[in-house]
C-alpha cells in the first residue's frame, strides 16, 4: 500500500470545510476534533467508487466508522449528491441506534455504582 501525499487529505478537508459532510461536525473546533477528521469514500472502492475529488469527503472517524462501506442500492444511476445524502441518512440512523446503546451503558454504570 502506498501512502497518499499530503495533498490528497488537504483537499478533500478544504473542499469541505473541514467539516463532517454526515453531521456537521466542525473539524477546526479544538484539537482532537482535528485529530478525528478522515477521508472517506461516498462510493466505496470496493463498490466500484473511484478515488476521484468529488467522491471522497471528509468524516469524522465516528462517522465514518458508522458509515463502513455502505452504498445505497442503485447507486451506479443516481447523481453522487444523491447517494451522499442516503449515506447520511444511513449514517443518523446508525447514530440513533448506538446512541440509545451508549444511554443504556451509562444508566447501567451509574445504577450498579449506587
Amino acid at each position: 500500500m502506498t501512502s497518499k501525499p499530503l495533498s490528497w487529505y488537504r483537499d478533500v478537508y478544504i473542499k469541505e470545510g473541514y467539516r463532517c459532510v454526515y453531521c456537521g461536525r466542525d473539524m477546526l473546533r479544538d484539537f482532537d476534533a482535528w485529530m478525528s477528521i478522515e477521508v472517506d469514500h461516498v462510493i466505496p472502492v470496493s463498490a466500484g467508487g473511484s478515488d476521484d475529488l468529488d467522491n471522497r469527503v471528509a468524516s469524522c472517524n465516528v462517522c465514518n466508522w458508522l458509515k463502513g462501506r455502505f452504498v445505497v442500492d442503485g447507486h451506479a444511476d443516481m447523481a453522487l449528491e444523491e447517494v451522499l445524502e442516503h449515506a447520511r441518512q444511513h449514517v443518523a440512523k446508525k447514530r440513533g441506534e448506538w446512541q440509545s446503546r451508549f444511554i443504556l451503558a451509562i444508566r447501567e454504570f451509574r445504577e450498579g455504582r449506587d
